[in-house]
């Protein structure tokens, strides 16, 4: 073993059996070396159930470890103001219309959505496509160690049934992706621990090795909750997944991620708390707004109760953790660090989403979302784009400004802000932005083979 560093080499122990190389034929050697292989696997098997005490101990010193970001109308804290307006869910094929959709794109790109809890079954899945027209998406579940798809485990509870993100992060991504493409989409499910803080960079890092084009992520904790499990933990976690989504951009997958549905709080004790993973300079960061059906209502913020810090509506603000602020943040309100959220998109629970979940179709809103409408636009774009945050900063046109509204601590401006970013999308210009390409013809002419053109 060529291992010229002395500190790597003390990480091995010799020993050696007299008995040439059939060491069973001798009783000394046998007996010596399965003494030694005991105490090895006795050393090995309890450095795992020590760090499974101080996992548990940890989930208990630090709840809601990660949590899923949806919202049900109706249930909780959610106020009743935007239903009294007269608002009421979106099928995602509209929605999609209403943000300027492009149709006719190329796809291919393959969507990794990274879950915690919960599951899917496929006829909920068939269920939603066929209501919709559009054709149903290939899903393959990926165990990321004791993580898998354990579906219909906390129906009993909607508010906190996982069922609940899981239907609607495929359905929202695969319609969103079929709808610019006219093709079925291809999903990567990977199932992480919901017990392990260090679970969400090793999906990351799965997913971009699987070549996934882009990612989706609708679950998280405040900077707060993650600051105190590291140093508890004397682990670097907002460190290591930093480290995980930087990687992934540059092998070329976008990574989306939902910035809480608890306003400015993020449902931690300080008014002004982001959360993690969206407050990742290498995470583009999804806020959500409030878009009535009617073209000439305005898009607001959603907040269902206005000037709450701690209500239901959606993240922003200024990490903590990751700073000064990037430079193509530029025109963004000053703050102590990158500004969050990057983009946003419909999320309040009464202009939600229909999907279809426990065999019947639902209503579900929150930032949750808003991670897999991009990660499905953008997969239909057909290119590995990687890091694409600074070129969306760089294009604000590209984005309807959302200017009134507030999600506690911040307020609605003209320009970037901590409640909506840069705005909601204007997605056919985002198509072109990017260079997405167009799908052939379907009968080119004989002898001359076309190749994809770039949208227009």
């Amino acid at each position: 073993m060529p291992l010229n560093n002395p500190q790597v080499r003390g990480n091995l122990t010799i020993r050696n059996y007299p008995s040439g190389h059939m060491i069973y034929l001798d009783g000394a050697s046998r007996t010596a070396m399965k003494a030694d292989l005991a105490a090895m696997y006795d050393r090995a098997v309890g450095t795992r159930r020590a760090r499974l005490r101080a996992r548990a101990e940890l989930s208990h010193l630090v709840p809601n470890i990660v949590r899923p970001y949806f919202k049900l109308p109706g249930i909780g804290n959610v106020a009743f103001r935007p239903a009294a307006a007269g608002a009421e869910p979106w099928n995602v094929p509209d929605l999609c219309r209403a943000y300027s959709w492009p149709t006719g794109l190329a796809g291919g790109g393959v969507i990794a959505i990274i879950e915690f809890s919960g599951g899917w079954v496929q006829k909920d899945i068939d269920a939603y496509f066929r209501s919709t027209g559009l054709p149903v998406p290939t899903i393959v579940d990926v165990p990321i160690g004791s993580g898998r798809n354990d579906p219909n485990k906390h129906s009993g509870n909607p508010a906190a049934d996982p069922d609940r993100e899981v239907a609607l992060d495929i359905e929202v991504a695969a319609a969103a992706y079929s709808v610019a493409t006219g093709e079925a989409a291809s999903i990567r499910i990977y199932w992480a621990d919901a017990t392990d803080w260090g679970a969400m960079a090793t999906a990351i890092t799965a997913a971009a090795a699987d070549g996934c084009d882009v990612c989706s992520i609708s679950w998280g904790s405040d900077e707060a909750n993650w600051k105190a499990a590291a140093a508890m933990a004397g682990a670097d976690y907002p460190g290591r997944l930093s480290t995980a989504a930087g990687a992934a951009a540059k092998a070329g997958m976008i990574v989306f991620a939902a910035s809480g549905d608890n306003d400015s709080s993020d449902g931690g004790t300080d008014p002004a708390n982001v959360d993690l993973p969206s407050s990742c300079p290498f995470v583009v960061g999804c806020g959500g707004t409030m878009k009535p059906h009617d073209g000439n209502a305005e898009e607001t913020v959603w907040n269902d109760d206005p000037g709450n810090p701690n209500g239901s509506g959606t993240g922003g603000g200024f990490s903590e953790l990751f700073h000064p602020m990037p430079a193509w943040q530029a025109g963004a309100p000053h703050g102590p660090g990158r500004m969050v959220p990057d983009v946003s998109a419909n999320a309040d629970p009464y202009t939600g989403y229909n999907v279809f979940v426990h065999g019947r179709q639902e209503a579900i809103g929150g930032t949750s979302a808003v991670a897999p409408l991009y990660a499905g636009l953008f997969a239909a774009f057909g290119r590995k784009l990687g890091l694409v945050t600074p070129q969306l900063w760089l294009n604000h046109t590209c984005f309807n400004d959302i200017t009134h509204g507030d999600n506690g601590y911040f307020r609605a401006r003209v320009g970037p802000d901590p409640c909506t970013g840069i705005g909601t999308p204007i997605a056919s210009k985002l198509g072109t932005l990017f260079e997405a390409l167009n799908k052939p013809p379907v009968h080119p002419p004989r002898g001359k083979r076309r190749k994809p053109t770039r949208a227009t």
